[in-house]
């Protein structure tokens, strides 16, 4: 009868030890998207004082996946064809019209060439949900083509789909690991059985595959003596 105490405490343990639960976590992704170019303009993207990488996501209502900068906030901006002693301005504006007094104004600056770049540091007052802007460039020299270039900021929640929650080895999802899950796995990949197993559990050394060496895996974990953990 003790032993048999033992042994369920110790099957217990494994259990709760390797139970592997994943839930669903609503993150909200911040950060400018999609940038526009501009032969003269040269721009780099920052989360405070730290450049920021692009990557691929999906951050608006479509499904397509947008260049998009992770909790970007600021935006360093040179334009490379200025005159020097010229005034150049720079304005964020929402929307992709020409600014009107209704228009939503993110940021606005001037500054001054001292040679054929100038820089502006855009630290634009963020919107709280997702937005479309347009970043212009103006300037006080005679024939100047207004600079436009789109842009876009997403405040979005993104959910992430839980994986299925399983015991590493535990095959039939009986709570244990032991030989029945030997037997369940070994049935599940000949075929022509009538058993349910948990998907998520059959690949048991993690290759992406199902097959014999996954039995054989299991088999020594169960057996004990050579050094197999399950994940």
């Amino acid at each position: 009868m003790k032993k048999a105490l033992i042994t369920l405490l110790l099957a217990m343990s494994v259990s709760s030890a390797f139970c592997a639960t994943a839930m669903a976590e609503d993150t909200v992704l911040k950060g400018f998207y999609d940038i526009g170019a501009n032969a003269n303009v040269t721009m780099s993207v920052f989360t405070g004082e730290t450049e920021v990488s692009v990557t691929e996501e999906n951050v608006d209502a479509d499904d397509t996946l947008e260049q998009f900068y992770k909790d970007s906030d600021r935006i360093e901006v040179t334009y490379t064809d200025a005159t020097s002693d010229e005034h150049y301005g720079i304005i964020l504006v929402d929307g992709s019209g020409l600014p009107t007094k209704d228009t939503a104004i993110y940021y606005i600056n001037q500054e001054t060439a001292d040679s054929a770049n100038v820089a502006f540091n855009v630290y634009p007052k963020l919107p709280t949900e997702s937005a479309d802007m347009t970043l212009y460039i103006s300037s006080s020299e005679e024939d100047f083509t207004l600079v436009n270039i789109p842009l876009s900021y997403a405040v979005t929640t993104v959910t992430e789909e839980p994986t299925p929650s399983y015991t590493p080895g535990d095959v039939n999802d009986d709570g244990t690991v032991d030989v029945r899950d030997v037997i369940s796995l070994r049935r599940h990949i000949a075929g022509g059985y009538n058993i349910v197993v948990n998907e998520a559990a059959v690949d048991i050394n993690r290759d992406g595959g199902e097959d014999v060496r996954d039995v054989i895996t299991l088999r020594r974990f169960i057996a004990g003596g050579y050094g197999i953990e399950l994940q």
